[in-house]
């Protein structure tokens, strides 16, 4: 991955940032330890939250993946899904803390770092499908999930050992500067944003004018496929007619000789055919005038 100089602004983990929300003389632990003792546990326990909380949802990411109903993949269904984890399993999933971020993050692990995910049980061995990171956190993939070389960031880093702070400010260099490289000029470029929920990402810079083309191409081949359609009805309806003409004049009869008396019925002769002397016409040889 190309690393550029930095020529944006930190704006993140910066000395003002941290005078700002930073009070050494307010902070108290209200027990025996001191400021980088506690620091240090809170630190080591959301690592050990991470890594369990992570696992198991690895574990149900791949046990949903493997069920089906009617066909589809899935427990898309709420009594299906009832049945086999039960109630509480959705009210879980749904209304607490296994949020569509937390899967989308755990479905970007496994796609990027699990290649053998469904490939073995993943109850046979407890250590292997873990928090593959010691330094990178949810939040910093989620940061950049958005982006195509996502993985060579967060795989940088992991290897520089980055927090946070520093990763957001890497990465708000690095972007722009890549979208601004004209040896990336064709690639997709993206622009970053913050939400109280999100914090702070980066997400596709979309060309309306670009999107409006690409909508009018689409509507163009939704035409031209239904066109091929009609066309092709068309086809067989004709062909179907011609067949029929066809089979008509091999027979050398036409609909008028079909009942013998000109309206172009068929008469109805029963199982034994047409009695003697009917379908032969008044005067015709073999018969009494």
């Amino acid at each position: 991955m190309k690393i550029y100089e930095q020529e944006y602004e930190d704006t993140y983990c910066t000395t003002e940032r941290r005078k700002k929300y930073w009070k050494p003389d307010r902070m108290q632990v209200h027990y025996s330890m001191s400021l980088t003792e506690y620091i240090q546990a809170q630190r080591a326990n959301w690592d050990n939250l991470v890594k369990d909380y992570y696992q198991n949802v690895f574990r149900m990411i791949w046990l949903n993946d493997l069920f089906t109903y009617n066909n589809k993949t899935g427990t898309y269904c709420k009594y299906v899904e009832g049945y086999v984890r039960g109630v509480k399993a959705g009210f879980f999933q749904s209304r607490n803390t296994v949020s569509g971020n937390t899967r989308k993050v755990a479905r970007w692990v496994i796609k990027n770092y699990f290649g053998d995910f469904y490939k073995q049980d993943i109850f046979s061995d407890v250590n292997k499908y873990q928090w593959p990171f010691k330094y990178v956190t949810p939040e910093m993939i989620l940061s950049v999930i958005a982006v195509h070389y996502a993985k060579e960031l967060i795989d940088y880093a992991e290897e520089q050992k980055m927090g946070y702070g520093k990763f957001i400010d890497f990465i708000g260099n690095q972007i722009q500067c890549r979208n601004e490289d004209p040896e990336f000029a064709g690639e997709q470029k993206y622009q970053p944003m913050n939400t109280p929920v999100m914090g702070a990402y980066f997400t596709k810079i979309i060309d309306y004018e670009q999107r409006k083309r690409e909508k009018a191409a689409e509507a163009s081949r939704i035409r031209q496929r239904n066109l091929r359609k009609t066309r092709t009805k068309r086809f067989q309806a004709e062909a179907s007619a011609k067949r029929h003409e066809n089979y008509i004049r091999s027979k050398k009869v036409t609909p008028d000789d079909w009942s013998g008396d000109g309206s172009g019925r068929i008469p109805d002769f029963g199982q034994d055919g047409p009695e003697e002397g009917i379908s032969q016409g008044a005067g015709s040889p073999g018969t009494d005038v």
